[in-house]
């Protein structure tokens, strides 16, 4: 990505999704930012990471949160 940090798909609908699947990116790893933000985009890191393994679990299910 720009200035060495990780590249997402899009800075702003998908900002901890990257083009490898499975591979999810948070907080400083993509620009910086104060801790606060950094907690936040942590959190949403996560949640992606959970519909991830939701969703290869039980393709079917599709998960959305």
């Amino acid at each position: 990505g720009l200035y060495g940090f990780a590249a997402t798909l899009d800075p702003h609908l998908n900002d901890n999704k990257t083009t490898m699947e499975g591979l999810f990116v948070a907080g400083a790893a993509k620009r910086p930012m104060s801790v606060r933000d950094t907690l936040s985009d942590a959190t949403a890191a996560a949640c992606e990471v959970l519909k991830y393994c939701a969703n290869i679990m039980s393709p079917t299910r599709n998960l959305t949160f």
